[in-house]
């Protein structure tokens, strides 16, 4: 039998799962409606959409960051400058940062 903390888990997970669904805002706008769960904020919402804080207040006005409410629908519009399904091959023969990192240097 499961407990009711286990299942409240789940639920969770599924709504915050579930939260971003669309491929367009209500207004249709290319991009998703996220539907702030707890512990959402605008920087999380933005970054997992790849576009910036004020990119998201912007397409949400009247939305307040420091105030957000469970339930509230944000418009997280497409990030323009998203790459295309295209591949374009890495020629390049220089040796990467990595291979000569110190980490005496902060």
């Amino acid at each position: 039998m499961f407990s009711r903390a286990f299942i409240s888990i789940v639920f969770i997970a599924v709504a915050a799962m579930s939260a971003s669904v669309k491929a367009e805002c209500d207004d249709g706008t290319p991009g998703y409606t996220h539907i702030v769960v707890s512990g959402d904020t605008c920087f999380d919402i933005a970054t997992e959409g790849g576009i910036s804080v004020s990119r998201l207040e912007a397409a949400n006005p009247g939305i307040e960051c420091d105030n957000l409410q469970i339930g509230d629908r944000l418009c997280v519009p497409r990030n323009s400058a998203a790459p295309s399904n295209s591949t374009t091959p890495n020629n390049s023969t220089a040796p990467s940062h990595s291979a000569h990192h110190n980490s005496s240097h902060v």
